[in-house]
């Protein structure tokens, strides 16, 4: 299985397709002076799932960590979640065979993730952990641009 991972201005998934807007993007402003710093940006998946892969059951967790490697909530865990997986957005999935499907083909599954508001502890670079099943975490890197700074550029 594999996982491609762009951040975005925007993104959204309609009738099977991944429609994306301002992609490709590293350096986020927040919307207002913080702390806390509120930045609006998308995360935009595509998981290709080979033939022998379809018709099981795959998780697909999404984390956040700063510089120093502290996790930065992405979500309210729910009072039964357990501490290991506060904070990150987990979801299960089950791609199934089209009966189009030719024997060996692979599935894509587009998966559009809005952050809309996401309040971060500081300006600097955050890393988003994107991990499919067990397999080793792709990630993403950013940086949030400390809006009081000389040319917005982040102080740490």
């Amino acid at each position: 299985m594999d996982v491609d991972v762009l951040l975005a201005d925007y993104a959204q998934v309609h009738a099977g397709k991944l429609f994306v807007s301002g992609a490709g993007i590293n350096l986020l402003t927040p919307s207002v002076p913080g702390p806390p710093y509120v930045v609006h940006f998308a995360l935009a998946l595509t998981v290709t799932i080979p033939w022998q892969a379809t018709n099981q059951r795959h998780t697909l967790r999404v984390s956040l960590v700063d510089t120093d490697g502290e996790q930065v909530q992405l979500t309210e865990p729910a009072a039964d979640t357990p501490p290991e997986e506060r904070g990150k957005i987990t979801a299960q999935f089950n791609a199934g065979r089209s009966p189009i499907m030719q024997p060996g083909e692979e599935s894509v599954l587009p998966i559009a993730l809005p952050f809309l508001g996401l309040a971060l502890p500081h300006p600097g670079s955050y890393r988003l952990l994107i991990e499919l099943n067990d397999m080793e975490p792709e990630g993403k890197t950013f940086r949030v641009l400390d809006p009081e700074a000389p040319h917005g550029f982040a102080r740490r």
